[in-house]
């Protein structure tokens, strides 16, 4: 029996429809399936979520909720996964746990191979199992508001991983896990800790978000590759001459910098931005000279003023010939 027909018999007990379920049910039967068993976990997760999120779900409504955005369980206070919900390891490739009270991962979660997106924030652990390496398709992973003391350096193991989101709770955080192949990293940092060097080795960056730090480190030259740099909540020393030195640096954003009212000069110089975003950062006045930045070409401004000083920024960035928005 091939593996395609095993998927039709599953598609056709997701139809919901009784007559197909009921054929469906037979052939599993021929062929070693256990369909009866699929049939109840999947009406088992329906109950579920019934419960958990106060809505009707049908078979066909489980199946186009999974497949459009995936495996929702965020905010359930859960500490296990009941194992019902490994019926849907081949349908899922969205998980989201954030927000639970998981101490270890959950073990049904690994039977899920064609995972690509997993949410894992707001719980409390503090490391990954090597399973975790299984996960051969997994592009985007959040790990913040968790409890890790180190990088979990069997991140190392997953070719695919473009993506990862994680607090950072002392300066050595990242030094035993080389990341070459990260694309995007978003670093949440704790309260005095430094800006962590051992991204410098992560050759493959080209958005890096950087949360909370109080200082750009002067040596950002050597993520070259960088495209993207957003700064949320930080400190602004050293700031312009670290991201001066970012030759292909096209996206800048400046966000809630509650201590930065104006532009600093050297920001002219950055020749090569295409967009500013400075959303919640209080601006005493949109210098002239942005329009010198010769491919800038659109600039974020929402909160940085009140609301007719910022229709006024918004016409002068439209007479340079910048779009702008303000909302």
């Amino acid at each position: 029996m091939k593996l395609i027909d095993i998927d039709h018999i599953k598609n056709e007990i997701l139809s919901g429809e009784e007559s197909r379920i009921y054929r469906a049910l037979a052939q599993g039967r021929a062929v070693g399936f256990d369909a009866d068993k699929y049939l109840d976990d999947l009406l088992e997760i329906c109950n579920f979520m019934e419960t958990k999120r106060k809505k009707l779900y049908s078979l066909p409504r489980l199946k186009a909720e999974i497949s459009e955005h995936g495996l929702d369980l965020n905010g359930m206070n859960l500490e296990q996964i009941p194992s019902f919900f490994g019926a849907l390891n081949e349908m899922a490739e969205i998980v989201d746990l954030s927000n639970n009270q998981f101490t270890e991962f959950p073990k049904i979660i690994l039977e899920f191979k064609k995972l690509k997106r997993l949410n894992l924030s707001g719980n409390q652990l503090i490391n990954l199992p090597e399973a975790f390496a299984a996960f051969h398709s997994l592009t985007a992973l959040d790990l913040s508001s968790n409890h890790f003391v180190q990088l979990p350096k069997v991140l190392e193991k997953l070719d695919e991983l473009k993506l990862l989101t994680i607090n950072c709770r002392h300066d050595l955080f990242f030094e035993a896990c080389d990341l070459k192949k990260l694309e995007k990293l978003h670093i949440v940092l704790g309260k005095n800790v430094k800006f962590p060097e051992a991204i410098f080795d992560f050759t493959s960056l080209k958005i890096l978000h950087l949360e909370g730090i109080s200082a750009v480190h002067a040596s950002m030259h050597k993520l070259h590759y960088l495209e993207e740099l957003i700064i949320e909540n930080a400190g602004i020393e050293n700031l312009v001459g670290a991201i001066l030195k970012l030759p292909n640096l096209k996206k800048l954003r400046l966000c809630k910098l509650v201590l930065m009212n104006e532009l600093p000069e050297l920001i002219y110089d950055l020749n090569s931005l295409e967009e500013l975003d400075l959303s919640d950062t209080p601006l005493k006045e949109l210098p002239a000279r942005l329009r010198h930045l010769k491919n800038l070409k659109r600039i974020q401004l929402k909160g940085c003023s009140d609301e007719k000083t910022l229709e006024l920024w918004k016409k002068r960035c439209e007479s340079w010939g910048i779009y702008c928005c303000i909302n």
